[in-house]
């Protein structure tokens, strides 16, 4: 054999093998299979690089399709670096002016429109567009396309005199080369009577969008749902004209073919019902638009949490971002014309129970892991149960692929949905935590008023944005508060608190009196009783109360429990320091803190049917304090020697903001001190203290449910950018072009914006990860690693830092951050601070709240009692009015 021949024999075999994985790597994305699609693409990849190299033309085209894939399933990062390399190899090879380069130009151009980066997308379409014009000529489909690309980058940047010609361009050149009846010249016209409709040209706008319809009815088939899009944008174009007896027949035909082709829980059924809702409303028929509201409600609240515990995280952030216009319609309908209806009442507050602070149920899936390791033995079918509920949520997301006919789809879906509940419920049998799972996401009404606590009350506060149903457009925020009596499901009362801009500026004024910032701070605080503050802190409580307490005040009585569960800035309000007849309103009500109202269900014992029990117990307590935020060489050697280990580095993932110069953690030797009190009052239990370098992110992360958890360092929080407004209800909401790809900027999960310093956090924002030991990771656990952590035996969670109950407030999500982080993790309870108190205080304060749980008291109770005692020789609240508790109150030592 000549052996010199075998590697011209590979690479002849090479090409038609890494076509058949191409081939299939995409026959797999249009059926919706993409993991098993990105294996066969990165085969062929792999394939192609080892047999023409790194730099070949069929490589470049192997990592555009690969690309295309990620961008395809939301990884717009991994997509990004692959897209960029493939542009490079063809402006190498074939040229800066070939077809094929513009060609990547443009793909990498619609991801950064994807990303949001409308300046990074722009200049790349503009030169795919003129590359493309020049090689294939000015009436070429490419160039339309390449049109069409330019003109949606444009009209995301709001240059609708820009996008305008473009467009009309690409729909003559679509006429042209493909023909009036083709479906690709309907997208066109469609596009262009969107332009036009946001434009405010109504009358332009309509005839091309009827146009469309025509086309796509006789393309694509009258019950297509493309066809349905198409009756969708046509509806909502009359309604915006005023011609609602023109539109309803189109949005109910739209309706029919949704439910149809996409069967009954499909996202957009929930689109349809909320437009047929306005043009209902809008009629005098507002009962009709309610229950249209509550059916669109009820079918996201359906497809929610398998979403967002199973979806890319940014998909899941998008998907949430979407899905806002049901239930903020339906609670303005509620406000505005139902007050007094219980049983609508009832039906708003199920929704709200169901929807609130869901963009942290996607840490779920993180809670996966967590499982598999505590119930080893079940390990197998978690993880299948998990892969299923990937496949639904990517299933879902995706749609129809172009060759899958609807009905089937729908039917697939359907079927894992049921598989999916057979397993989950044969789980939960085996696993309490599976079944406090189940009961979360069916949380309603009567679950909820029997958990909650006897005597108790729970106010369930919400920020959302009102809809002018007349006008058709958004209002500005407002606060309402549902207020339900334990015991009484029936009885739910919904109070107007009205707008929410005068109530935040309200807040941060009194915050801002209440806790100076720091550099505005001094040592001792007899210098902090300042009488413009106090003026400042009493004038700003006192309007707080009228605004929000005394709308309430008949629903809760003169005093007695209130659990809170707070939304929007309301979440930063300590409500025992709003100035109340008898002094405070801690003088007169017991306040318990939730992140969400469902989470009453988290203070029952979790068992599964079967009786069972958790598996291990809670470990001894464990306190972190003090950490050596610096640490040297000696440090670095002092830790490898203590054997100390850790995950990689890798697995810790950080805000985009962290290392912008902003934050500085000094030393804190008071809470060494904290420290050692603690460990005295717990000294029964044999409690570990980790303190200076041995505070590591680490080992911390693979604790195994202390009993106690207590954490005496600085918290963070990075503020985000502000959600803009939502767009007027006149451009009408509209499914996405193709079924399922989200569109939008990049969104960055909340839970990496708050967190706690532990040993090495400054070293690593001065000098990165290699100047410290692998236990210390980067020193800075953030929300998104706490929900990674096994706490579903801890009782007790206390973070006495700065700010560590506060988060990213989110109009109808609460605070996300690391209350709620701590709440996913299994925590029952948890004492947090809304700022920072003086050294010595705080450790007071500490000192006697351990006095008061170890005494028996339950842990709100000590909490109030602790507060009492520092109010006696602190009366300023600033003292005493810091610390919050949420969860589980009752006594963990009886």
């Amino acid at each position: 054999m000549d052996w010199n021949r075998i590697p011209r024999i590979l690479v002849g075999l090479a090409s038609p093998l890494a076509l058949w994985y191409g081939l299939r790597g995409v026959r797999l994305a249009l059926k919706g299979k993409y993991p098993a699609s990105e294996t066969s693409l990165r085969r062929e990849l792999a394939i192609n690089e080892r047999a023409f190299g790194p730099e070949d033309r069929g490589t470049a085209t192997c990592l555009n399709s690969l690309a295309l894939l990620l961008q395809l399933r939301g990884d717009l990062l991994g997509a990004e670096p692959l897209s960029r390399r493939a542009l490079a190899i063809r402006e190498k090879v074939r040229g800066p002016e070939h077809p094929d380069t513009a060609w990547s130009l443009d793909n990498l151009a619609m991801l950064l429109l994807e990303k949001g980066d409308l300046a990074g997308a722009e200049p790349l379409s503009r030169r795919a567009l003129a590359i493309t014009e020049k090689a294939r000529g000015p009436g070429h489909p490419h160039t339309a396309n390449s049109l069409g690309r330019l003109a949606r980058v444009l009209h995301a940047k709001g240059d609708l005199v820009g996008a305008e010609p473009l467009y009309s361009r690409a729909l003559a050149i679509s006429e042209m080369a493909r023909g009036l009846q083709h479906r690709d010249t309907a997208v066109c016209l469609n596009n262009l009577a969107l332009l036009l409709r946001d434009k405010g040209d109504l009358a332009g706008a309509e005839p091309l969008s009827r146009r469309a319809l025509e086309i796509g009815e006789k393309a694509l088939g009258p019950e297509h749902p493309n066809t349905a899009a198409y009756l969708n944008n046509l509806a909502m174009l009359l309604n915006a004209n005023g011609d609602l007896a023109g539109a309803e027949p189109f949005c109910r035909r739209a309706l029919a073919i949704s439910e149809k082709t996409l069967g009954p829980h499909h996202p957009q059924i929930a689109l349809a019902l909320f437009n047929l809702a306005l043009l209902c409303h809008r009629g005098g028929r507002s009962e009709e638009a309610f229950e249209l509201l509550a059916r669109a409600c009820a079918i996201e609240q359906r497809l929610f949490v398998p979403i967002l515990a199973a979806a890319s995280e940014r998909e899941a952030l998008l998907y949430l971002r979407s899905q806002q216009w049901a239930w903020q319609a339906l609670l303005s309908l509620a406000v505005e014309r139902f007050r007094t209806d219980s049983r609508r009442v009832g039906v708003a507050l199920d929704v709200i129970l169901g929807r609130k602070a869901l963009l942290l149920e996607m840490g779920a899936g993180r809670r996966g892991a967590v499982l598999r390791t505590r119930y080893p033995e079940h390990a197998d079918a978690i993880e299948r149960l998990w892969e299923l509920r990937r496949r639904i949520a990517r299933k879902t997301l995706d749609g129809p692929g172009r060759d899958e006919d609807p009905a089937a789809h729908a039917k697939r879906l359907e079927e894992w949905r049921e598989q999916r509940e057979a397993m989950e419920a044969e789980l939960a049998r085996k696993i309490p935590d599976l079944a406090l799972e189940q009961r979360l996401q069916a949380a309603d009404r009567p679950a909820v008023a029997v958990a909650l606590p006897e005597g108790s009350r729970l106010v369930e506060f919400v920020q959302y944005q009102p809809v002018d149903f007349a006008a058709g457009q958004w209002l500005p925020a407002r606060y309402a508060a549902f207020v339900l009596v334990a015991g009484e499901p029936q009885g739910a009362r919904l109070v107007d608190l009205g707008a929410a801009k005068p109530i935040d500026e309200l807040i941060a004024t009194f915050r801002a009196a209440m806790a100076p910032k720091r550099d505005e701070q001094r040592a001792r605080g007899s210098e902090l009783n300042q009488p413009k503050r106090l003026a400042d802190l009493a004038a700003s409580g006192g309007a707080l109360r009228e605004k929000v307490y005394e709308p309430l005040r008949s629903c809760l009585g003169d005093g007695g429990w209130a659990l809170i569960a707070a939304d929007g800035n309301l979440s930063l309000l300590p409500f025992e320091a709003l100035p109340g007849p008898k002094g405070y309103l801690a003088d007169q009500y017991q306040f318990t803190y939730l992140s969400a109202g469902r989470d009453v269900l988290r203070l029952q014992p979790a068992a599964g049917d079967d009786g069972s029990q958790r598996g291990p117990r809670a470990g001894r307590p464990l306190i972190v304090a003090n950490p050596a935020y610096q640490m040297g060489e000696d440090a670095q050697q002092a830790v490898e020697e203590s054997g100390k280990e850790a995950k990689t580095a890798a697995d810790s993932r950080q805000s985009r903001d962290l290392r912008n110069g902003k934050l500085r953690f000094d030393s804190l030797p008071g809470t060494a001190a904290e420290a050692k009190k603690i460990q005295r009052h717990l000294r029964f239990l044999g409690p570990e203290v980790r303190d200076t370098i041995h505070a590591l992110k680490g080992p911390l992360r693979q604790e195994r449910s202390p009993l106690i958890l207590h954490l005496a360092t600085h918290g963070f929080f990075l503020e985000d950018q502000p959600l803009p407004e939502p767009e007027s209800l006149e451009r009408p909401l509209r499914p996405a072009e193709g079924w399922g790809r989200l569109q939008g900027p990049g969104m960055e999960n909340p839970l990496l914006r708050s967190g706690l310093a532990m040993a090495g956090a400054q070293t690593y924002l001065d000098h990165g990860f290699a100047s410290l030991p692998a236990a210390a990771e980067d020193g800075l656990l953030n929300a998104d690693d706490v929900v990674g952590l096994d706490l579903i035996d801890t009782e007790l969670v206390v973070t006495s830092a700065c700010d560590t109950a506060l988060g990213d407030v989110q109009a109808g999500e609460g605070v996300m951050g690391l209350r709620r982080a701590f709440v996913l993790a299994g925590a029952k309870s948890m004492v947090m601070s809304l700022w920072r108190v003086d050294d010595g205080v705080a450790v007071e304060t500490m000192d006697r709240y351990y006095h008061h749980l170890l005494n028996g008291e339950g842990r709100a109770k000590a909490l109030q009692l602790a507060r009492e005692e520092i109010r006696r020789r602190y009366p300023d609240p600033y003292y005493w009015a810091s610390l919050i508790f949420l969860g589980n109150p009752s006594p963990i030592f009886e």
